[in-house]
């Protein structure tokens, strides 16, 4: 028996078969290029939202009366963040 994160599993006493279960070869698929470009565009959009959502959270941080510079501090970190890698994919080669 195998413990991993609280949960309790038989090990098979065999070896999986060669080239994986048959299960995994037929579940498991490639993705096609179309579909890498479609998840790149909307990963690129969620990232552009999330920018600009946090834009906001910062704005109103700064608007109030006191506002809290480690808050502050971590959205901009944040923000940077998810600038450069809209930067990163922007930047990436689509065929």
């Amino acid at each position: 028996m195998l413990i991993r994160s609280g949960f309790i599993r038989p090990i098979p006493p065999w070896p999986e078969p060669r080239g994986g279960s048959k299960l995994k070869r037929l579940f498991v698929a490639t993705p096609t290029k179309g579909a890498e470009r479609v998840s790149s565009i909307e990963r690129l959009e969620s990232l552009k939202a999330r920018h600009a959502g946090l834009e906001a959270q910062i704005a109103e941080e700064i608007k109030r009366p006191h506002p809290d510079d480690t808050t502050i501090h971590a959205l901009k970190k944040e923000k940077l963040k998810i600038k450069d890698e809209i930067a990163r994919l922007e930047r990436a080669p689509t065929h």
